[in-house]
């Protein structure tokens, strides 16, 4: 496996190495990767997504999450713009 930091890969590691941290994903746990201006994205399998949008469902579900965060949430990135966690909850 690749030298990286405790914390995470450093980006221009990660370029050339982004099929070594896909297979460890997928095969142990999630993986963070610093842009070196202390930001970072996280690498996950998608059962692992999965999983973590059902909890955050369920946690909503019972507690309900405000209009700011979920506007956040939606809004970031490129991901999908629809509520990932409508799949998990019965409105």
């Amino acid at each position: 496996m690749a030298t990286r930091s405790s914390h995470g890969w450093q980006l221009p590691e990660a370029r050339y190495r982004l099929d070594e941290i896909v297979r460890a994903a997928l095969e142990s746990a999630p993986q963070i990767v610093f842009d070196g201006h202390h930001r970072s994205v996280v690498v996950m399998s998608k059962d692992d997504y999965d999983a973590l949008v059902e909890a955050a469902a369920m946690h909503r579900k019972k507690q309900g999450i405000d209009a700011r965060t979920r506007k956040h949430l939606l809004s970031g990135g490129k991901g999908p713009q629809e509520d990932p966690l409508d799949e998990y909850t019965e409105d």
